[in-house]
């Protein structure tokens, strides 16, 4: 029998025979995008993300990561933000950004202006959040926006 196996049946005894059992604590922090925009505005293309920390517990160490078309130009940056090499360089231009740990309820918004790609190039701009605590939800921590 697992030691996981071994641990829940010595539970399940201990609840059998009226024995105080201690909970045990499980951590989760469900991170999501809570809002995608993306504009063309005078020539330059502006990238706005909020991710929220929706759930009981902390999240720490959150990360955001953008990626934009190839092809943008020149790019500005919120704090914490930087340009990366990524492994799909050929296809898209990333950007990370650290966020720190987010507090439940608590949200962070990045931006990011670039010029707009060129026609014909995939225009789209993706994000995804996540962070080191375990979240029961990953579902809502990607994004997809096509440029307008």
């Amino acid at each position: 029998m697992s030691p996981a196996a071994r641990s829940l049946v010595t539970l399940a005894s201990l609840a059998a025979a009226g024995q105080p059992v201690a909970a045990q604590a499980v951590w989760q922090a469900d991170v999501r995008i809570q809002t995608l925009d993306v504009a063309e505005t005078q020539g330059a293309l502006s990238v706005q993300v909020t991710v929220l920390s929706d759930r009981d517990d902390t999240a720490n160490n959150v990360r955001l990561e953008v990626f934009l078309p190839v092809r943008t130009g020149s790019l500005r940056m919120a704090g914490g933000c930087q340009a990366s090499p990524s492994a799909m360089a050929t296809l898209r231009a990333r950007v990370s950004c650290a966020l720190g740990d987010l507090q439940p309820g608590q949200a962070r918004t990045v931006w990011l202006t670039t010029s707009l790609p060129p026609q014909g190039v995939a225009r789209r701009v993706g994000v995804i959040a996540f962070s080191d605590t375990p979240d029961p939800v990953p579902g809502n921590n990607y994004g997809e926006r096509v440029i307008p």
